[in-house]
């Protein structure tokens, strides 16, 4: 009908389920490795790779949903975090004894983007 506005989408279902299948997923590769150790890196870079595309998607939403100015590059950037622990969790166990230089890496990634989100506010606050 005309002038009727549609229901906003709501990405709770979509992470429940998404949630779900990765779960699945880490427990069928630890599973099959036999290392239930692995259940965590796997966990952490699913779920980072999972944020990284929904902060993507939202961000491709913001402007038509309400969604506020920097919700997607919040999201963006846990979802880098995430994956980003998860694959230091895979070099370190191939690398023993890298474990500062990861820990640099990590520090450095979120130094920058504190600073890319600042700046981008700073920005738009003019």
């Amino acid at each position: 009908m005309a002038g009727e506005v549609a229901p906003k989408m709501s990405f709770q279902g979509l992470t429940a389920g998404a949630s779900f299948i990765i779960l699945a997923i880490a427990i069928l590769i630890a599973w099959g490795s036999g290392d239930w150790w692995l259940l965590i890196p796997v966990l952490l870079l699913a779920f980072g790779i999972f944020g990284v595309v929904m902060g993507f998607v939202i961000s491709a939403t913001d402007r038509r949903r309400g969604f506020g100015v920097s919700d997607s590059a919040y999201i963006l950037v846990w979802g880098c975090l995430l994956a980003l622990l998860g694959v230091a969790w895979f070099i370190n166990s191939a690398v023993p004894g890298s474990a500062p230089l990861i820990l640099a890496m990590i520090l450095l990634f979120v130094g920058g983007a504190v600073l890319a989100i600042s700046l981008t506010r700073m920005r738009r606050a003019r």
